[in-house]
This record gives structure tokens, C-alpha cells and sequence, in this order.
């Protein structure tokens, strides 16, 4: 035994069994990769397309030529999943609170035939806070390109794996490492509420005098108080 030819052939369509194969694409062991001739052997045919029936078969190779093919063995590829998203960004907001920023992942695959459905968010603690529980995962709306994860441990560092969701699944993660800022550190919101005047995009509160606090609201804007 000199060499394994492997074939792999593609059906025109998942949908019918019965279609016509592709021409084959053929990959070539040397005997010598291997230790014992006896061994089972183990080989990954990569290239294949995704979402599409395949037809894998092996054959041997000696001094006199090429043998027969074995029975080929039909594989269902998986649908094809997206990059992981591009420029993922992290910042500690407050001593609960971290910003995340991206932008979509890149693709050269038409989004008609895997479109971005969602994103699949994995917050999980670093080293120095395995005994923490663990964070459950969090689906979030392809239409942002930002978020704020609440409710985090002060003065605690994170993991934040972000992937791309379409019907093949989550795609690949990417990942940035954030800290939390110790507990007492205000955040752009508190410091605002310190100085008795709070702006978030839906309300606002204002200080009249020591015994009396206006409130107005206004969606996306606002207006200050006449006196």
C-alpha cells in the first residue's frame, strides 16, 4: 500500500437524492503519514460548500495502480455561518455597567441566502472570578451596533465573546476583555444626577429648591424649564 485517494462529490441539489454528482475532488495520503498500517486512519476534506449533500469514498493506491472505490458515504454539510463581527469595542460605563460597539461582520456570501438574523452575546468572567455564576446568553436585534450589559460585579474584569447569527447558527466570536469600574465611580449618568439635572434621552430631572424637584419629559429631546 503506496497511498488513500479520496473522493468527495457534490449533488446538485440537497433537495433530490437523485441529482447528477459534481466532478469529483480528489485528495492523495502518503502511507508514510501513517504509523501503523493497521491504524484507522482519520482525514478532514475541507473546501466543501456549505448546505449541500456530499458523496465521500476512498480508494488504495499501490505499486500496480489504483483500486476500487469503497461504498461512498452521503454528508450533509452545515449551513454556512457568518465572521465574527468587526471592531468590537468594550467600555466601562459605571461600576455595574459596560458599553459594547461593533460594526457587522463581513461577508462576500449575498445576505439574501444567509442573512444576518441576529447576534448571540457570551459575557463570562475572567480567572480572577471563576467562582462567580455563571452570566446566561443574550440575544440581541441585528439592527444595533451597540449595547450595555447591566447588573456586572464593580472593580470586575470580563470576557465578551460576540458572534453573528444566522440560520447555520452562531458564527465565529469576537472577543474583548472590559473592567468594571470600582463601586462608588460615577458614571456619565450619575455625575449629571449629582449636579441635579439627569439627561438620558427620555427624561429629565431638575432641582427648583432645597424642598421642590421639577420633572419633564420628552422623547429624544429636551427642553429646560421656564421659571
Amino acid at each position: 500500500m503506496q497511498a488513500y485517494s479520496i473522493y468527495s462529490e457534490r449533488l446538485d441539489s440537497a433537495s433530490d437524492p437523485n441529482a447528477m454528482p459534481s466532478p469529483p475532488k480528489t485528495f492523495n495520503l502518503e502511507m508514510q503519514d501513517y504509523e501503523k498500517r493497521d491504524k484507522e486512519h482519520n482525514f478532514f476534506v475541507s473546501h466543501l460548500d456549505p448546505d449541500q449533500v456530499y458523496l465521500i469514498s476512498v480508494s488504495a493506491i499501490n505499486s500496480i495502480g489504483e483500486g476500487p472505490r469503497s461504498q461512498p458515504t452521503t454528508v450533509l454539510t452545515t449551513p454556512r455561518v457568518l465572521p465574527a463581527p468587526r471592531n468590537l469595542r468594550a467600555y466601562a460605563e459605571s461600576y455595574d455597567q459596560v458599553v459594547l460597539e461593533w460594526e457587522p461582520p463581513w461577508s462576500n456570501v449575498d445576505d439574501s441566502s444567509y442573512p444576518l438574523l441576529e447576534y448571540l452575546l457570551r459575557v463570562e468572567y475572567t480567572a480572577n472570578n471563576l467562582h462567580m455564576d455563571k452570566i446566561p446568553d443574550r440575544r440581541i436585534s441585528k439592527n444595533p451596533s451597540s449595547t450595555i450589559v447591566r447588573d456586572l460585579v464593580p472593580n470586575s474584569e470580563y470576557l465578551f465573546r460576540l458572534a453573528s447569527v444566522t440560520q447555520g447558527g452562531p458564527g465565529l466570536f469576537a472577543e474583548v476583555v472590559a473592567k468594571t469600574k470600582p463601586f462608588g465611580q460615577s458614571s456619565r449618568f450619575q455625575k449629571l444626577c449629582e449636579k441635579n439635572e439627569i439627561q438620558n434621552n427620555d427624561h429629565r430631572i431638575r432641582s427648583g429648591n432645597e424642598n421642590t424637584n421639577k420633572m419633564k419629559w420628552k422623547a429624544d429631546s429636551m427642553e429646560e424649564d421656564p421659571e
